[in-house]
C-alpha cells in the first residue's frame, strides 16, 4: 500500500472548514436571526456541530475522484449520493440551560443544518470542489498501472478523521496487496450468487473488473452481467496499514 498526498487533499483541513462555517453563518446570522447578539454567544456550538456536515461533503467529493480514477472515466459530482439522515437522526442539542431555551437552540441548529446542506451541496459549491479536485484526478489516473498499481483506496469515514487534522490521503493498493479469493462469472452480489456467498462484508474486499478495482459497498450496476470479475480482499498487513 502505497500513501498518496496530493497539493488538492491537504486543503481539506480545519481551516477550510472554519472559513466555509464563517461565512455561512455570516449570512444565516443577517438573514435568519436578524442580527440578534443573544446569538452570537452559541456561535462556536453552532460551528462544532455543523462541521460534521461539512466534513462529509468534503469526503463524498474526494470519494467520487478516487471512484472516477479507479473506473477511468471523468470525475462527476451528479454521480454523488449525498445522505445527511444519520447525523440528523441522532443528533439532539444539550447545554446548561433551561428546557425552554435548549429547545430554542436546537430548532435552530437544524434549521442552520439544513441552511449549510443546501449551501454545500449547491451546482455553484460543487463546481468550485470540482475544480479544486481535478488535478488530483489527473494524478490518481497518472499512477495506475505503475510500481504494481492496480487501483486506490479511500473510505469516507477516516477521510473525515483525517481531514480534521489537515492530512487527508488516498491509499494505492498494488499487487501483493491482496489475495484474490474469487474468480467467476459476474451474476451480482445478490443472494444466491457466487459472489454473495464469498463476500464477508467487513469493508477489507474490492472487485477488480476489466482493470477497474471496484470497493465493496460502492455501486456495482455497471458491471455487465456474465463478466469475469476477481472478489479479492486485502492483506491482514494491508488492512494493518490503511488503519494506522
Amino acid at each position: 500500500m502505497l500513501r498518496v498526498n496530493t497539493p488538492e487533499l491537504l486543503l481539506f483541513n480545519p481551516s477550510l472548514v472554519e472559513g466555509l462555517f464563517d461565512k455561512m453563518w455570516e449570512r444565516y446570522f443577517r438573514e435568519e436571526l436578524n442580527s440578534d447578539p443573544w446569538w452570537e454567544r452559541y456561535r462556536g456550538d453552532f460551528f462544532l456541530d455543523s462541521s460534521q456536515i461539512t466534513l462529509d461533503v468534503f469526503s463524498r467529493c474526494v470519494e467520487e475522484v478516487v471512484q472516477a480514477a479507479n473506473l477511468r472515466r471523468p470525475m462527476d459530482f451528479n454521480y454523488i449520493t449525498f445522505d445527511f439522515s444519520w447525523y440528523m437522526d441522532n443528533y439532539n442539542y444539550e447545554c446548561d440551560l433551561g428546557i425552554d431555551d435548549q429547545e430554542k437552540i436546537e430548532n435552530k441548529m437544524f434549521d442552520f443544518f439544513h441552511f449549510a446542506i443546501n449551501q454545500l451541496v449547491s451546482q455553484e459549491f460543487l463546481d468550485a470542489a470540482s475544480a479544486r479536485l481535478t488535478p488530483t484526478w489527473e494524478s490518481l489516473t497518472e499512477l495506475v498501472g505503475q510500481r504494481g498499481i492496480v487501483g486506490f483506496w479511500y473510505e469516507p469515514c477516516q477521510g473525515q478523521l483525517h481531514m480534521d487534522s489537515g492530512r487527508d490521503h488516498v491509499w494505492a493498493v498494488q499487487e501483493g496487496d491482496y489475495d484474490a479469493e474469487l474468480y467467476a462469472e459476474w451474476q451480482g452480489a445478490v443472494a444466491g450468487t457466487l459472489f454473495y456467498h464469498a463476500t464477508i462484508g467487513d469493508g477489507n474486499e474490492f472487485y477488480l473488473f476489466n482493470g477497474s478495482l471496484i470497493q465493496d459497498g460502492q455501486t456495482l450496476d455497471h458491471i455487465p452481467i456474465g463478466e469475469m470479475v476477481t472478489l479479492c480482499r486485502l492483506t491482514e498487513q494491508a488492512q494493518t496499514t490503511i488503519d494506522l
